[in-house]
């Protein structure tokens, strides 16, 4: 068969429509309000939306996404996931690990009304080729109104030696010993969260080297066995912490 005329016109699939218009509009975020925050960790949510050039919202799907914790006016990162793969339309963040990018100083969890989420997508990589910035959302930011964690504290109780109790001083003189059990006192400091583990450390005193971390431990419990070969003559230092329900530490 011949063709004769005009030249066959071709070009890339997803890429120019009708009139050298693209086939695709530039997709949309638009990120749930978020409020006053006092549970950990913390989703965010978003609503995806693309448009094929004259046909209904969400005719290329999403296909990228990327989360941003920032300061209001922007000035600080705290946390960026970079673009994850997925058509995920919500993402989960522990807010007690974040820190400032620039500092290393952590997050403040409560009390803390300079904070946003910002949130960006992009639709599929074979439409974008070549073209990556038309098929990337503006992004889009909400602020939290507060962030309310909690402000747990631990308080040192008796100290008992083997089945002796040594009361709440603040140092101890201890001979052929092989268990110390500590007790304490936890307070969620007015907010109402529980405890929801907590941690036992044993330290060299003048050192500070670490001899025992018992790690987290997910309990209620306010009382701990330290089972060690302790020496006589030998300083110790012992240290207890606990967190709520929201992973915010004692300090």
């Amino acid at each position: 068969m011949a063709l004769s005329g005009g030249a066959l016109g071709c070009s890339k699939i997803g890429g120019e429509g009708i009139a050298g218009q693209p086939q695709y509009a530039a997709p949309t975020v638009s990120v749930a309000a978020i409020g006053t925050v006092t549970a950990n960790p913390h989703t965010v949510s978003w609503t995806y939306s693309q448009k094929q050039q004259g046909q209904r919202a969400g005719a290329a799907p999403q296909e990228f996404y990327r989360i941003e914790y920032i300061s209001d006016d922007g000035s600080i990162t705290y946390s960026d996931t970079g673009w994850v793969s997925g058509a995920d339309t919500s993402y989960a963040t522990d807010l007690t690990l974040l820190k400032n990018s620039a500092t290393g100083a952590a997050l403040v969890t409560n009390g803390n009304t300079d904070l946003s989420v910002r949130v960006s997508v992009r639709g599929p990589v074979a439409i974008g080729t070549g073209d990556a910035d038309r098929y990337t959302s503006a992004p889009d930011t909400e602020d939290f109104t507060a962030l309310n964690l909690g402000v747990p504290t631990l308080t040192p109780g008796n100290v008992v030696f083997g089945s002796t109790s040594m009361g709440t001083n603040a140092t101890y003189t201890m001979t052929s010993l092989s268990a110390v059990t500590i007790n304490w006192t936890y307070a969620h400091g007015g907010s109402g969260e529980a405890q929801h583990s907590y941690r036992v450390k044993l330290l060299e005193y003048e050192s500070g080297v670490e001899l025992f971390d018992s790690g987290w431990v997910t309990s209620a419990a306010t009382t701990y066995t330290l089972n060690y070969a302790f020496l006589d003559d030998f300083k110790y230092t012992v240290s207890m912490q606990a967190r709520n329900t929201n992973y915010v530490e004692t300090t």
